[in-house]
């Protein structure tokens, strides 16, 4: 017995002054629907189903939620002033005219529930329960022109689809919720929480989390790893660039116009880096002057001792490994052999120069080299060393000193 129902036997049994007559059964029935329905509080939120009846669809209350005490009645159907357990009388939302249906441009369907707690439920149910059948989605038309459609896609029932029309009856899936909660934007295949298939543009800040990884921006993947990957990353106090090989380079370029740029610096996947120079030779190559208020050299001092054999032979020494090839000082000892016009010395560099040096210039370190640094000259130059001989009047029998500066 509905509220209506009891409100229409109370009407029928009682009047003025205790009269009319009473049924005792029927009277504790319509006590006690009252008193259960007093009891259920306002938090019940209907669960609703779209159901279909003959050419309509309907719809019908098949569950109850989010409330206490006694449930309220199922299998209702909303009807226009309300609920009614008659499926005839209630208000069809797509219209009678066939299974496409017209509504009038006033007509609407209106769901209200007072209720703070629960949710209020809209439901549409495709109960065909064979693998991939069709999905269950909300479609809005305007004007018959272009439409909507928002809901489960055909064959998946754990996705969520936003889709549009665009023309010849074919749709457009613009947007797509796969069940491990990634949104795919112009794709059906999600590869990420946030998949965009296409152009993007954020007018705000782009933040990422306060997270230390090597891997955090990806514009091109070589492979899965924190590694083979052209990007940027964060470690601890270092902003992290990377190409995804040795043989990749960083590469700086400035546009001369709409159709063209040009490379302004490049650094290679080996460590050489060429400003103007796309090709560098050694760790800093410049196609042009450098500026600078110092040039300071790192590694040791190169101090190299020899002494002189007899005419016709040469000394040797090679800088050692950890010393710089730029420049370096050499202790020349002369024997009783040495004579004019003779290799005195041959000097090997620890690196080797791409190419050869351009100039070796050697000036007296101790007084006796300053007297004689006329009697010595560099004889030969190669990307691996270079050699010191005796002009046409040979040196003393003595300690000469001598420093050098390498000019590559």
């Amino acid at each position: 017995m509905t509220i209506s129902e009891a409100r229409a036997y109370v009407n029928a049994h009682y009047g003025y002054n205790g009269l009319g007559l009473i049924d005792g059964e029927v009277d504790k029935t319509a006590l006690l629907t009252l008193l259960d329905l007093i009891e259920a509080d306002a938090s019940w939120s209907p669960v609703l189903a779209g159901v279909q009846y003959g050419t309509n669809t309907v719809i019908k209350v098949v569950d109850w939620v989010g409330g206490n005490g006694v449930k309220p009645a199922v299998n209702l159907y909303l009807g226009a002033t309300g609920y009614v357990s008659d499926i005839a009388q209630a208000v069809s939302f797509r219209g009678a005219t066939g299974p496409a249906g017209t509504v009038a441009a006033s007509s609407f369907i209106e769901i209200t529930a007072d209720n703070p707690i629960a949710d209020v439920l809209l439901r549409l149910i495709n109960s065909h329960g064979v693998p991939g059948r069709g999905g269950v989605k909300a479609e809005f038309h305007k004007g018959g022109i272009s439409y909507w459609r928002i809901g489960q896609p055909t064959g998946d029932i754990s996705a969520f689809v936003i889709e549009q029309s665009i023309g010849g009856g074919a749709l457009a899936e613009l947007l797509r919720i796969d069940s491990g909660g990634n949104l795919g934007l112009g794709t059906n295949a999600a590869q990420a929480k946030l998949h965009v298939a296409g152009a993007a543009q954020i007018d705000d800040m782009l933040r990422f989390p306060n997270v230390i990884a090597s891997r955090k921006v990806v514009m091109f993947n070589y492979a899965d790893n924190d590694h083979q990957f052209w990007g940027c990353g964060v470690n601890v106090d270092t902003f992290r660039l990377q190409v995804g090989a040795t043989a990749s380079d960083f590469v700086f370029f400035a546009a001369t116009g709409p159709t063209a740029s040009v490379e302004l610096a490049r650094i290679r996947g080996n460590g050489r880096m060429g400003i103007g120079v796309s090709s560098p030779a050694e760790l800093l190559d410049v196609a042009g002057r450098v500026k600078s208020k110092g040039l300071v050299s790192t590694g040791s001092l190169p101090t190299v001792a020899i002494t002189t054999g007899g005419a016709g032979t040469t000394a040797s020494a090679t800088v050692a490994a950890g010393s710089n090839d730029m420049a370096g000082k050499i202790t020349l000892v002369t024997s009783a052999g040495a004579s004019a016009n003779n290799t005195l010395l041959t000097l090997t560099f620890n690196q080797a120069y791409a190419a050869a040096p351009v100039a070796v210039l050697v000036t007296p370190r101790n007084a006796r080299a300053a007297e004689q640094v006329s009697r010595v000259y560099v004889s030969a130059i190669t990307a691996n060393g270079f050699t010191l001989a005796s002009a046409g009047t040979a040196l003393s029998v003595d300690t000469f000193d001598f420093q050098y500066v390498v000019i590559a």
